[in-house]
């Protein structure tokens, strides 16, 4: 019998933030054509506790990330990050 569920949504029990902006940070220097100089840490904000389209919309965008001289798609991005 279950007693009680614990949702770990804001980092209380585990920080999974640093290990998601590293991935996001990864992709973004991979990717982007714009804002050469700045990195993911520019939009940390924006992107808690967005969705993942959403988030991937944000930094697409930002960074007018491209893959072979062609944006990159919100279903590539995410796949990319899962990558």
């Amino acid at each position: 019998m279950i007693d009680c569920v614990i949702w770990d949504l804001d980092g209380t029990i585990l920080d999974t933030e640093p290990c998601y902006l590293e991935a996001e940070g990864t992709l973004v220097e991979n990717y982007k054509t714009q804002n050469m100089d700045q990195d993911i840490s520019v939009l940390t904000h924006k992107l808690l506790g967005t969705t993942a389209e959403d988030s991937a919309r944000i930094v697409i965008d930002h960074f007018q990330l491209a893959k072979n001289g062609n944006p990159l798609t919100i279903e590539e991005y995410l796949q990319e990050r899962k990558e």
